[in-house]
């Protein structure tokens, strides 16, 4: 790329879209269309002129269409942006307009090495921010996971412990995909809590069982046919990496299948996303494939394969000796 002033400015606007998009989940107001701008303002109870303003931005990001006075949101975005949708992310966009403001001290968390919030708000010492937590990562799960679950191959498993398992989205989705399969959702007591109420909704919430404990101190249950560990890997360091998938590992019967998903590094999205974490995480790390390969084949782990699944996650699974 050949950067010009133009292409320095766009980026360093960037924001702006973001949080066009944002601030419209925030209001309710992709829920007011379609619509014309008075009564789509009126729906939503936002001021009308910049109410007005907001709407015509969005149709000039693409996201929203205007037919005459009425302003509709584009049928390839609506499934999205609808809170009523099956693969609404709603719920993880209010989570991302929650960030918004941390982002605003990066600088600070690039001086000082720090996390510019405490630590661990978001796993259950702020139990706001824990149930906003959970609620955008169960929304985001089930915008972003169905290749990551056509992708996983558990074989002829009838158990599954799912660690760190957050909302267990993905733990359900396999269960629901695999009819003989029982999930165990292993996470935080009030990560936990708050996936109970996910899971009692769920068709599969018979072969689904809950287990609050921090899995880095806790002993795991074992042993399981298959053991997951998905989107949180990143948050530790190579050391403790190495450990937990050896743990992770020593949980499943030889021959067990041991599966790991999470954002990787190498993308551009990648590498953005491990400054969100620094903004929250004082030990975060984002892994290379050939890293994360590495742990596999220290903890005793053959057949070990990764690859990239949809536009943002990286597989690797592999059979344990």
């Amino acid at each position: 790329m050949t950067w010009t002033p133009e292409k320095i400015s766009e980026l360093a606007t960037g924001y702006w879209a973001s949080q066009a998009l944002l601030a419209a989940v925030e209001v309710g107001l992709f829920e007011a269309l379609p619509a014309p701008a008075t009564e789509a303002c009126a729906r939503a109870g936002i001021d009308p002129r910049v109410g007005e303003m907001l709407l015509d931005a969005l149709v000039a990001i693409g996201l929203v269409v205007r037919n005459g006075e009425t302003y509709a949101v584009d049928p390839s975005a609506a499934p999205s942006l609808s809170a009523r949708s099956p693969v609404s992310m709603v719920g993880a966009l209010r989570f991302n307009s929650a960030m918004y403001a941390m982002w605003g001290k990066l600088g600070d968390a690039v001086k000082t090495g720090q996390p510019v919030v405490p630590p661990g708000g978001h796993l259950g010492a702020d139990p706001a921010r824990t149930r906003g937590f959970v609620m955008g990562m169960h929304s985001r799960a089930l915008a972003l996971l169905p290749p990551v679950v056509a992708a996983i191959d558990l074989g002829n498993a009838t158990t599954l412990l799912d660690v760190g398992s957050g909302a267990g989205t993905l733990g359900r989705m396999l269960a629901e995909k695999n009819p003989d399969l029982r999930v165990t959702l292993l996470d935080l007591p009030a990560v936990t809590d708050v996936a109970r109420e996910l899971t009692a909704a769920h068709p599969t919430a018979a072969r689904v069982t809950h287990l609050a404990a921090n899995y880095l101190t806790a002993p795991l249950p074992s042993p399981y046919d298959a053991v997951l560990h998905c989107g949180a890997l990143h948050q530790h360091s190579a050391a403790d990496a190495t450990a937990l998938i050896a743990r992770l590992t020593a949980a499943t019967h030889p021959g067990g299948r041991v599966v790991v998903v999470d954002l990787l590094a190498g993308p551009a999205f990648s590498m953005l996303f491990a400054l969100n974490m620094a903004l929250i995480s004082p030990q975060s790390r984002m892994h290379s494939p050939a890293e994360v390969r590495q742990y596999f084949l220290a903890a005793g782990i053959d057949d070990v394969r990764d690859h990239s699944v949809g536009a943002l996650y990286h597989l690797v699974s592999g059979v344990r000796r």
